[in-house]
């Protein structure tokens, strides 16, 4: 250790004296090796660093968020963290108000190679919006860190059940005036799974009145292409101005098989999904530095393009089904912190956001056609003061934070119209307590809340397969969650936390049986109260020179009012244990275990699965190129069962995952920029801190 001090000050030293010379001679660069660890855990948030790392060669966001420590999606899109659902996702600060299922292709179409790291914060202060119950995934993208020309390209194929394969291409400019980033990715994806369903249908009296069993094998084709721009103008030593633009495009295919058996009859049914979604976020900020005291000032404006358009064709009765959906999503913002004497910091801020959707729809058999068009309008207008005080071994945080949410929906040819207003306050406060120089406490209390998305709120009935629908529900409330946490640290290498969350008008979609007693329409309704309490217990070390772990243990538990079979929930867990090593000075090596238990949400009971993932890397050309090989889902080990029991209905499902497989990815860096002395423009989060 005391060399590598050395090593700094003689650096710092000669920088120093190169600067006071004014000489053109440059020094030669010192390269200190050290390990940085893939999960780091902070007081307010857990940062995964996941540049650079194997499981990212090759692989789409989506795979690498499926990875995160606690962090489970569901099969709708869903996501949650330590069994806490209903998470917000940002990129670079951003909200993205996307639905779970839009939200998922996304981050299906995203390579993980642009992103530098993921930060998962549980419970946000008042600076961040009060959207998602379970707290926030904030996705940082890279932006050039070196000066001059410089850049990367990689390229790699894969084989699971059908193969895939990735491209791109990373190029980036610095100099004192300006910073330049530009990315490039292309990926082709194909993914297969089978599921089985049986599903009872009951008398009133709890007999059974008939049965129908459903096998279908399902392949989902996809092409996408992610093009990201960022530029920070540097107006001067305290003046930054940002731009930033990033797109995504798919073209989708899904293709359906189906064997319906009952009681009547028996038939073989063939569905064909086409869907081309693309979205598009573009920002412009200005930060200004006030004085060297940390007096700051940033003004933001973001606007977001989201478009769908799908297709979806049944053999069984001839049905047609086009969906179609435009998003523009506006945003303002200002923040402001000032410092104040005796290590007390007040932050207050500003922000306006407007959501404009529009959906058109049809469902078409050959005697009937059912056009459904609906606009949605949102507006959100919030403010919040946030303040934050250092004592000697105490750190306080209090903050308010109030939205105003105006809601405005039309239906045609039906002409519902419906809105609604409605003004929220959001409290939080936090503090931690360093009792010891290895030993912390902290409290963490604040409310967040849950407003249903668009697909939730229209009444717009559709298949999802030959006896299963889906339709909307208009009068949905928004979900609210009053959550606190009590952490223990030991070292900043242990972390216990125990957490209890209240919910009120708690989202679920539940199945219920339709009158011709055949098929089953899904909706979500509110389920007026909901706990749920978890036990999150966290390590990470250096075992060896060579070998680093981290490891995350979760045990949670949900209960709900109301008359349904299953009030009270199981206590489930999830296991996530990740390994690193470091061979030799030039060869890599992961491996990351994960066990899921089963869990039961309102109606719904799941099975547990497990997954091993390895991968290793070899450093080439002086560390300028790299070659990684990626193996997924070792075990085959991903299958899942669920069982539905409500009111009149049972249905067993059993989904089983063809998603073992093997990826090569080649990496090349060039360019001879050293590190930037100046960082781009900081992040959301940097900005909001308190």
């Amino acid at each position: 250790m005391k060399y590598i001090l050395c090593a700094l000050l003689l650096a710092t030293d000669m920088a120093t004296a190169q600067d006071t010379s004014r000489t053109k001679q440059q020094l030669k660069e010192v390269s200190i090796q050290g390990w940085r660890p893939l999960v780091e855990r902070k007081s307010d948030k857990t940062i995964v660093q996941i540049e650079n790392t194997i499981a990212a060669a090759g692989a789409s966001l989506l795979e690498v968020m499926e990875k995160l420590p606690g962090v489970q999606v569901g099969q709708g899109g869903q996501l949650s963290v330590n069994g806490r659902p209903g998470m917000t996702i940002l990129i670079d600060g951003k909200n993205v108000a996307l639905t779970a299922e839009d939200l998922q292709n996304l981050l299906r179409s995203m390579p993980a190679s642009q992103v530098r790291k993921i930060e998962i914060i549980t419970h946000p202060g008042a600076a961040y919006d009060a959207a998602g119950n379970g707290g926030i995934i904030n996705i940082i993208r890279k932006t050039n860190r070196q000066e001059n020309l410089n850049g990367s390209i990689s390229a790699g194929y894969g084989q699971a059940w059908y193969p895939k394969y990735n491209t791109s291409i990373n190029l980036g400019y610095k100099n004192q005036s300006y910073n330049l980033t530009f990315d490039l990715g292309a990926q082709h994806t194909t993914n297969f799974y089978t599921t089985a369903i049986n599903t009872d249908i009951l008398y009133p009296d709890h007999r059974l009145m008939s049965r129908q069993q459903t096998y279908n094998r399902l392949r989902r084709q996809g092409n996408n292409l992610s093009p990201a721009l960022s530029a920070d103008i540097y107006l001067s030593p305290r003046a930054t101005l940002s731009f930033s633009a990033m797109g995504s495009y798919l073209q989708s295919r899904s293709r359906v098989q189906s064997l319906l058996w009952s009681d009547a009859d028996s038939l073989v049914t063939g569905n064909q999904v086409e869907s081309k979604p693309y979205h598009y976020i573009t920002g412009l900020q200005w930060q200004q530095q006030l004085d060297s005291n940390g007096q700051q000032l940033t003004v933001a404006a973001d606007y977001s393009i989201y478009n769908s358009s799908s297709h979806q064709y049944a053999s069984i009765n001839d049905e047609h089904l086009t969906q179609e959906r435009k998003l523009h999503i506006y945003a303002v913002k200002a923040d402001y912190t000032l410092p104040l004497a005796h290590q007390t910091t007040v932050t207050a801020g500003f922000k306006y956001s407007s959501v404009a959707i529009s959906n058109n729809n049809s469902y078409q058999r050959p005697d009937t056609l059912h056009p459904d068009i609906i606009s949605n309008s949102e507006t959100i207008t919030a403010g919040y003061l946030q303040f934050s005080k250092n004592y000697t071994a105490v750190k306080l945080q209090a903050g308010i934070r109030t939205e105003y949410t105006q809601n405005h929906s039309e239906q045609h040819p039906a002409g519902i119209l419906l809105n609604s207003r409605y003004l929220q306050l959001f409290p939080s406060f936090f503090i931690t307590y360093n009792f010891h120089p290895q030993h912390t406490l902290q409290l963490k209390c604040n409310s967040r809340t849950d407003r249903p998305s668009y697909t939730q709120l229209n009444p717009f009935r559709y298949p999802l397969s030959p006896k299963l629908y889906f339709t909307g529900n208009p009068q949905l409330q928004p979900q609210m969650a009053y959550n606190a946490a009590l952490t223990y640290g030991w070292r900043q290498t242990l972390f216990i936390t125990a957490g209890y969350d209240f919910y009120r008008h708690y989202i679920a979609t539940l199945p219920f049986l339709d009158d011709n007693q055949k098929t089953i329409t899904r909706t979500p309704v509110n389920i007026q109260r909901s706990g749920a309490w978890n036990l999150n217990i966290s390590y990470n070390t250096q075992w060896t020179s060579w070998w680093s772990a981290d490891y995350d243990v979760t045990f949670f538990s949900q209960s709900f009012s109301g008359d349904m079979p299953y009030r009270r929930g199981l206590i489930s867990w999830n296991i996530n244990c990740n390994q690193q090593f470091r061979l030799t000075p030039h060869l890599q090596a992961e491996c990351q275990i994960r066990a899921v238990s089963g869990q039961r949400v309102v109606s719904t009971t799941t099975t547990g699965y497990y997954m091993v993932h390895a991968g290793i890397r070899q450093q080439l050309f002086r560390n300028t190129g790299s070659i990684a090989v990626r193996f997924t889902n070792l075990l085959q080990s991903e299958d899942e069962a669920s069982y539905y029991d409500y009111e009149r209905l049972r249905q067993d499902w059993y989904i089983r995952f063809f998603s073992r497989g093997v990826q090569v990815n080649f990496s090349y860096r060039f360019g001879k920029g050293k590190a930037a002395s100046k960082s781009s423009s900081p992040s959301e989060e940097q900005r909001r801190a308190g």
